[in-house]
This record gives structure tokens, C-alpha cells and sequence, in this order.
């Protein structure tokens, strides 16, 4: 039997982590204080955001199949409504010219290329800020019917972009549920993201590569998914 706890920053919880006290108790103690409020709406199906580590992240070396894991897995969870894109290469007669960018609506827009004009580059590819800016405008990311955010990738060529930097910290700061790759190396953000409580890094192989889907979906409990909503 689940019960319901009181959490951090007056989130009301529902799960295994059940306080001996008893849910009657516990809301008795949220009425009381004077500090703490709940939305009669609280009653929904919660896990106690802190306690999770509710933003999973995939890193590895170029072509281990990151991009390919986090296709299967929206495909998996398509019942928590992802919103998000990846990324696919441009090749033009057999050679690589640069990334686009792919949602899961399949809307598509420029991330890299090396016969644009950019002052933003990483080796020979040249960043298209403005494509990338405006391809994120079309993500319905934050919509409340999204229950999953997926993001390929939190690399350099993304984090140019002032507006993805501050949309990633949002989205890792929030209720859902974030499945997004990650360089495999990087300062600033990178590092930074890397070294939150709330995230758990999984590293990809050749060898784990195929066990990972399922490791994943483990993390991701659909009967257990995190508040779609804060308690203010």
C-alpha cells in the first residue's frame, strides 16, 4: 500500500517512501502550518521530486549510438507525450556536411553546416543560430500534456545558443521527466549539468549499449511519474 508523504518546498508525495505517521496525519500537519499550502488538485499520482533523480543523461564517444537509443526510447514512453528533437547528419553524396535538427513532430531546421556563414563553429562546422533559435520556438517543451522532454544533444554546437542554454536549465530544473545525451566532454555547462543531484549519467559502450534501453526504462517508472504541476 502506498500512502502519502510531505516533501520539500510543500510538494504532497505519493510512493513507496510512506511516513509512519499515516497520510490523515500528514494532513493535518500541511492544514495546520501556516507556511505550507496544497492545490486540492495534489491528489493526482506524484513521486517526490528531489528524491528522484528524475533527469537521465546518456553520454559516450561519437557513433556509439546515443542518438539511436534516444529515438527508441521516445518511441517506448510515447505515452508520457514527449516533446523534443534530435539530431541527424547531413550528407551530401556519401559526405558529411553538417547536423540538422529533428523533432518528434518531425519538423526539421539547420543546427551545423560548413558552407554557411557563422562566427560560431566547431571544427569546419559553422553553427546557424538563428535556425536553431527558431526551431526550438516550435517545441511545445513546457506544454502540461508533456510528461517527457528529449534532447540530442547538450554539446558545443548547442550551447552557443544563449536561449538553449537557459530553455536546458529550465527543463532540468522542472517537474519532467528529461531524457537528453550529453558530450562526452566539456567545461561550463556540461560540466556543470554533469554534477547536479538530480541527474544520473549513464555512460554508453559498445558493450552496455544494447542493456541501457532497458536500464532506462527501469528509471522511468510509468505508474510513478514525477508532479505535473508545483504546490505554491
Amino acid at each position: 500500500m502506498t500512502h502519502r508523504s510531505l516533501g520539500v518546498g510543500g510538494y504532497i508525495f505519493w510512493g513507496p517512501r510512506a511516513c509512519p505517521w499515516g497520510s490523515i496525519k500528514i494532513l493535518r500537519l500541511v492544514a495546520s502550518s501556516k507556511k505550507t499550502k496544497f492545490s486540492t488538485r495534489s491528489k493526482r499520482r506524484m513521486t517526490p521530486v528531489g528524491l528522484t533523480k528524475k533527469n537521465l543523461l546518456m553520454t559516450g564517444l561519437p557513433g556509439v549510438g546515443k542518438t539511436t537509443l534516444i529515438k527508441k526510447l521516445s518511441e517506448e514512453l510515447r505515452s508520457l507525450r514527449p516533446a523534443g528533437f534530435y539530431t541527424a547528419e547531413i550528407r551530401e553524396k556519401a559526405i558529411r556536411k553538417g547536423f540538422e535538427l529533428v523533432s518528434l513532430e518531425g519538423k526539421r531546421g539547420v543546427l551545423s553546416h560548413i558552407d554557411i556563414k557563422s562566427p560560431y563553429r566547431v571544427g569546419r562546422y559553422k553553427v546557424d543560430i538563428k535556425s536553431f533559435e527558431d526551431f526550438l520556438d516550435g517545441i511545445s517543451f513546457f506544454d502540461n500534456s508533456t510528461g517527457l522532454v528529449i534532447i540530442d544533444e547538450i554539446g558545443k554546437m548547442e550551447c552557443f545558443l544563449g536561449q538553449f542554454k537557459k530553455l536546458i536549465k529550465e527543463l532540468l530544473d522542472s517537474e519532467k521527466w528529461v531524457i537528453a545525451t550529453i558530450a562526452l566532454k566539456g567545461s561550463g555547462l556540461i560540466g556543470d549539468i554533469k554534477k547536479r543531484h538530480d541527474v544520473k549519467l549513464f555512460e554508453m559502450t559498445q558493450k552496455n549499449r544494447d542493456s541501457l534501453f532497458s536500464e532506462i526504462i527501469k528509471e522511468i517508472n510509468l505508474n510513478n511519474s514525477p508532479p505535473l504541476e508545483t504546490v505554491s
